[in-house]
């Protein structure tokens, strides 16, 4: 059997997409199976046969944190691959990023181990890699420094693949995932997705970083391939093209029709930025929506080589032109209905 975690995600929901689409019964593990809306769309925009390819699908409500729960979905042989995690900067949400990103992942790395599941693909990120030196892109052999700052969920993604590399020391049959910004369709206003939406509305601004960015396609369909590969005990970058802030918002705003961001961040205006976000939410109870961390990997030009998976599976990525039109093309598909 197959098992997902976070299976209505951005990742999750296109994974099940490509599971289901291969011929796989899936167990689709959730903490709420209203969430569930997200998968169907995904399934009815990219296929005529959505309902035969859903009823594939097993539904479970669980939360990784409960390690008695997920101890009862995983069974020896199964394929397991965890994509849950919480995305979140603020440094009031470190607690509960931490259990659900760092906790979540032992408790799905011991189960596997205890129960013998046959392999685990773990989604990490890019923000678990470290820097490289000159400028040059960063690759899976950069060292993680840990006297840099770092966001909450950096630091969340990086102890818990720390949490996959201590059950791959221990037997585990397992690989690691590391994708750059992902891009996609989603029904969810945050992330990326809230991103996308400001895009969509028009945005004046873009700030002066670079980052790499990869399609979610691209994740769903590697994550398959490497499960099935004789490949263990290994993570892969996954990102299809490096591009500066201003560059990514330009494409996408001539996707959406609207005119390119034409005025730079100022670091002042960013500091000012945070202090606002941070009445805001604490007038509305809510976690901010800016920090400084978040900040500086906005002004930060980072960017990521790919070349280890696309040697190793002889592997093309789609332009993230491509990704972006696919984007546009689901929200016309949903406002149609």
């Amino acid at each position: 059997m197959v098992v997902v975690t976070g299976a209505t995600g951005l990742v999750g929901s296109h994974l099940l997409y490509e599971l289901c689409k291969g011929g796989e019964r899936v167990i689709a593990v959730t903490r709420s199976r209203s969430n569930a809306k997200q998968v169907e769309a995904i399934f009815r925009f990219y296929s005529s046969d959505a309902e035969h390819l859903l009823r594939q699908i097993e539904w479970y409500e669980a939360d990784v944190r409960d390690y008695a729960r997920i101890y009862d979905l995983i069974q020896a042989g199964d394929e397991v691959y965890h994509c849950a995690a919480e995305v979140a900067f603020a440094k009031r949400e470190k607690s509960k990023v931490m259990q659900i990103n760092l906790g979540g992942t032992a408790n799905v790395v011991n189960v596997c181990l205890e129960k013998g599941a046959r392999k685990l693909c773990h989604v990490s990120s890019v923000a678990a890699i470290g820097k490289a030196e000159h400028g040059l892109p960063a690759d899976e052999s950069c060292i993680w420094d840990s006297t840099q700052r770092h966001t909450v969920y950096s630091l969340s993604k990086f102890h818990s693949e720390m949490e996959v590399w201590r059950g791959i020391e221990e037997g585990l049959n397992a690989v690691i995932v590391n994708p750059s910004i992902i891009i996609g369709p989603t029904l969810s206003h945050k992330g990326t997705g809230a991103l996308l939406q400001l895009v969509k509305k028009g945005i004046k601004f873009y700030p002066p970083g670079s980052m790499g960015f990869v399609d979610v396609r691209d994740i769903a369909r590697i994550m398959v391939r490497l499960m099935k590969e004789d490949i263990t005990g290994q993570r892969f970058i996954l990102n299809s093209e490096n591009l500066s802030y201003q560059q990514f918002f330009s494409l996408a705003a001539r996707e959406f029709g609207m005119p390119d961001p034409n005025i730079p961040v100022k670091y002042w205006m960013a500091k000012m930025a945070v202090g606002v976000s941070a009445i805001l939410a604490f007038i509305q109870g809510q976690p901010p929506m800016l920090t400084r961390e978040v900040i500086q990997s906005a002004f930060a030009r980072d960017s990521f080589s790919a070349r280890k998976i696309q040697e190793q599976l002889q592997y093309a990525f789609i332009p993230i032109s491509d990704a972006l039109k696919n984007v546009v093309n689901f929200y016309r598909f949903v406002e149609k209905g």
